[in-house]
């Protein structure tokens, strides 16, 4: 198992736009924008926590990600 980093390739990625499906363009999107609501009904302090929340989690995630 290789992590992303491990890559040849690392860090200058191609990819394919076309082949991600609208639909789940279109999904992500509708998730953002409820999201983004969500965190504008949120107190500010909730929200600073709930941001760098994500932000851990998503380096986490992101530094598994197997090819």
């Amino acid at each position: 198992m290789n992590y992303l980093w491990q890559e040849s390739g690392w860090p200058d990625f191609t990819y394919d736009t076309a082949k991600i499906p609208v639909e789940t363009l279109y999904q992500y999107s509708q998730a953002i924008g409820r999201l983004s609501l969500n965190l504008e009904k949120t107190p500010e302090d909730l929200r600073v926590d709930a941001v760098l929340d994500l932000m851990v989690k998503e380096a986490v995630t992101t530094s598994a990600i197997v090819r």
